[in-house]
């Protein structure tokens, strides 16, 4: 049931399966315009916005304590059940632009679309932000905030990561 309401929730919202579907040329166009090295940095970062766009459901149900309580099921379980169709989709979106996408191998593909799934993942399930973390002065733009930028971090640090793993691969 939860599943088919995410699928009901792409169909009311017809613009996240064009963006998932429009995303899947710019790897091979990045590739053609000569910049080989960056094809699987650009994969990742395209394989995330297309998933993210399926994220819907897990983003609503992340982030509603009440709607949770609601099923009466655990919290775990809500969450892997709304991660079926993002993963689904990162799945399908990785195995069409690996067909046709030059300098992406097998392994950048599986990267990409386990790191896609994983920082939107992450993104979803962040805890509400904390306003009220210490700031340090270091003299130059005034007090910074460093428990937010931390908290604010949490899935496009990880991005970083897999795109630096994805240059090295």
């Amino acid at each position: 049931m939860l599943v088919w309401t995410d699928l009901l929730r792409l169909r009311r919202a017809p613009n996240a399966a064009l963006v998932w579907a429009g995303l899947a040329a710019l790897p091979s166009l990045v590739a053609l315009g000569g910049e080989t090295d960056w094809v699987p940095v650009v994969h990742l970062v395209a394989a995330f916005v297309a998933t993210d766009r399926l994220a819907a459901g897990l983003k609503a149900v992340s982030r509603s304590a009440a709607v949770r309580r609601l099923f009466g099921v655990s919290d775990g379980y809500l969450k892997r059940a709304h991660l079926v169709v993002p993963a689904t989709g990162a799945l399908v979106w990785g195995a069409v632009t690996l067909a046709f996408t030059p300098h992406v191998t097998w392994v950048h593909a599986w990267v990409s679309v386990v790191g896609a799934v994983a920082v939107v993942y992450r993104i979803a399930t962040r805890p509400p932000l904390d306003y009220g973390v210490a700031a340090i002065d270091f003299g130059v733009m005034g007090p910074v905030p460093i428990g937010l930028l931390v908290q604010l971090s949490r899935g496009p640090l990880l991005l970083y990561l897999l795109g630096v793993l994805q240059l090295l691969l």
